[in-house]
């Protein structure tokens, strides 16, 4: 299901820490991709040459993306992670953003507030999470 098998250099720029690089670097792993994480460490100065002024960014062959979901689905479309159907995409999809809330209720319980004060938001997520899996939404 690999949509486009051109050899293309990916590098990944990112602080050198692990937070929003991860999906692209775990889509990566899983779909075998040859990715380059490129560590960015003068930041702000590097700030203007970052599409929208932020990190992660993908540099594709020289081309510059950002936003860590859309790099991470790209990457998942460029490894053939993706499903054709268009349910089981959506599905697929939703299930990243999931993953995605989750994550920045963690942030928020390390940088914002405390984590017991996201507990309630956390138990939430989880349990909305697990009555769809529990439907049996797991045929992509």
């Amino acid at each position: 299901n690999t949509t486009n098998s051109r050899i293309m250099s990916l590098k990944l720029h990112y602080f050198p820490v692990k937070a929003r690089n991860l999906p692209a670097l775990f889509v990566a792993g899983f779909a075998n991709l040859d990715i380059e994480w490129v560590q960015v460490t003068d930041w702000p100065a590097s700030k203007d040459s970052a599409p929208f002024g932020q990190l992660p960014m993908l540099e594709v062959d020289g081309k510059f993306y950002a936003q860590s979901m859309s790099i991470a689905r790209g990457l998942a479309k460029k490894g053939g992670l993706l499903p054709d159907d268009f349910e089981e995409f959506i599905a697929a999809d939703m299930y990243a953003e999931v993953g995605n809330d989750i994550f920045a209720t963690l942030v928020k319980g390390k940088y914002g507030s405390t984590y017991d004060e996201q507990e309630p938001n956390l138990e939430k997520h989880f349990a909305l999470l697990e009555g769809k899996l529990a439907e049996g939404a797991t045929t992509f």
